[in-house]
């Protein structure tokens, strides 16, 4: 159970993180604030990643992989309220 746990939880990640950087090519191709506004929908509200890393963290806490997650984690939320602004 645990590796489908995992495999769901790396999916979801994945798949958290395709649709903020789609949100942003779509964006910035366009202009029009409807994809800027799903961006930071997931990014804040839905946060998708977040709740896939939480998933992971039960099985990994206190590992290497899951300090480098959190490190992550903290990254990319200060990159994203940076560089979009």
């Amino acid at each position: 159970m645990t590796n489908i746990a995992c495999g769901n939880a790396a999916k979801q990640l994945q798949n958290g993180s395709d649709y903020l950087t789609e949100q942003v090519r779509l964006y910035a191709m366009t202009g029009q604030s409807k994809y800027m506004d799903a961006y930071f929908e997931e990014a804040e509200t839905k946060q998708s990643r977040e709740k896939a890393l939480d998933i992971l963290k039960r099985y990994f806490d206190g590992t290497e992989t899951q300090t480098a997650r959190i490190k992550e984690r903290v990254f990319l939320k200060m990159q994203t309220r940076h560089s979009i602004m």
